[in-house]
């Protein structure tokens, strides 16, 4: 909590429409619309608008704008005004909003008593932090937790954005608890085991509808049918898969926002362009990835570039930590009961894999010009989550048992207290008294 308060508002990436998205979920809003030829958006109420504008503000990509006396006193004056305005936010069209209930908790318990909007802005900030605490550590009572997820949950672009009002946060807890309800039915044959599924499925509904990158996870029921030769586990794949499909096609075909990137072409005929063309859409992906620039950018991004990817630590810090990390994954794998595991296991790698395809064809076709040599705007970030299925890939059901893995717990001390130590110079440096 009181990091969090090191944090100003807003300042997280798309941070402002991850919150406006979630007040529409208050009012119950499920797809956006346009309006007068607008792209999707929303009702939303004119202070919250104002709001989230002004906590932006002129911060991104300006290290030399810090807070001051009168931006605090200009933004916790704000009241909510009952008056709802139209406002684009067309990023966020593509989500199933379900991922923001902990946000839209707070923001409508803050309406309903009428606090500032500063103040229902923090509880909204408090809900997802703490929804994402409670969702982990259910996770790691339904199966034992592996050592890389410890690592991605204190590396410090995590940290970072538990602190703020996404939805990184808490779809990274989700994750984690869907990958261990999967690995919990995959080693277990009995009656009762099959209850587990139901909630299994509703969270990869939405992961699937808000994190397109990990669509892929749709395969665990489908490994659970396979193991365990049940048809409930298949019917419940086939079900999932079909709402994943219908939502993503309902969403990406209705919004109005393909012009935006692609004059004269729909996201979906961009999709369908380089799906027809695979050796084309597999040539840019392979000059994204062999970039050099590329590489080292993810590579600090994924541990921790932070506010809107402007406030960065010293290269000595993402070195050590890399390697630290890299360590961590290494003493994490453990090959033992691998004969009664292995397809769970290699599911899962296999889902790590889609995802990181699904990354880069989501930004080729959502963010990147028609037609482009290379994809931009890949964030090291996006990966933090596919990452949790590789986390138990390499552990499998062993945890912190073997031997290797406990001595993990050293390289983990070790990168909790250079992000708790470093984190708090750095935030303090970027928006206080730099």
């Amino acid at each position: 909590m009181i990091f969090n308060r090191l944090v100003p508002p807003m300042q997280s990436p798309d941070e402002p429409v991850h919150i406006l998205r979630a007040y529409l979920l208050t009012d119950g809003v499920v797809f956006l619309k346009s309006q007068d030829g607008k792209m999707s958006g929303g009702m939303i109420d004119r202070s919250l608008i104002k709001y989230a504008l002004d906590a932006q503000g002129p911060f991104p990509g300006r290290r030399d704008v810090k807070v001051t006396a009168e931006r605090v006193s200009a933004l916790s004056s704000m009241t909510w005004s009952g008056d709802k305005h139209f406002f684009e936010i067309p990023t966020t069209s593509y989500y199933f909003p379900a991922v923001y209930l902990p946000q839209a908790f707070g923001l409508a318990l803050g309406e309903a008593l009428d606090l500032s909007i500063q103040q229902s802005y923090y509880l909204a900030r408090y809900a997802a932090f703490l929804a994402s605490l409670a969702v982990f550590l259910a996770a790691i009572r339904i199966f034992p937790v592996s050592p890389l997820a410890i690592g991605l949950l204190i590396i410090p672009m995590t940290v970072f954005q538990l602190m703020g009002a996404g939805m990184d946060g808490f779809s990274l807890s989700l994750t984690i608890l869907a990958v261990s309800i999967f690995m919990r039915l995959a080693g277990d044959d009995s009656r009762d085991s099959p209850k587990w599924s139901y909630g299994l499925i509703v969270i990869i509904f939405v992961l699937a509808t808000s994190r397109i990158q990990i669509a892929s996870f749709v395969l665990m029921p489908f490994t659970l049918a396979l193991i365990h030769r049940r048809w409930l586990y298949l019917l419940q794949a086939l079900g999932v898969t079909t709402l994943v499909l219908m939502w993503l096609y309902t969403a990406v075909a209705s919004n109005q926002d393909g012009g935006l990137q692609h004059a004269g072409y729909s996201h979906l005929q961009i999709a369908q362009y380089y799906l027809q063309h695979p050796l084309v859409m597999l040539k840019i992906m392979n000059n994204t990835i062999t970039n050099s620039y590329n590489i080292k950018s993810y590579g600090a991004q994924f541990i921790g570039i932070l506010g809107w990817l402007d406030t960065t630590f010293r290269t000595g810090f993402y070195n050590v930590v890399g390697v630290l990390f890299a360590l961590v994954a290494a003493l994490s794998l453990s090959l033992k009961n691998i004969k009664q595991d292995w397809l769970p296991r290699v599911a899962l790698i296999i889902m790590f894999m889609g995802a990181c395809f699904t990354i880069y064809f989501a930004l080729l076709v959502q963010w990147n010009k028609f037609p482009t040599d290379m994809i931009n705007g890949v964030q090291g970030r996006y990966f933090t989550i596919p990452m949790v299925a590789l986390a138990y890939a390499l552990s499998g059901d062993r945890g912190f048992s073997t031997k290797s893995a406990k001595f993990s717990l050293a390289f983990l001390a070790v990168i909790a207290v250079l992000t708790f130590a470093k984190m708090p110079q750095l935030l303090l440096d970027r928006y206080f008294i730099g």
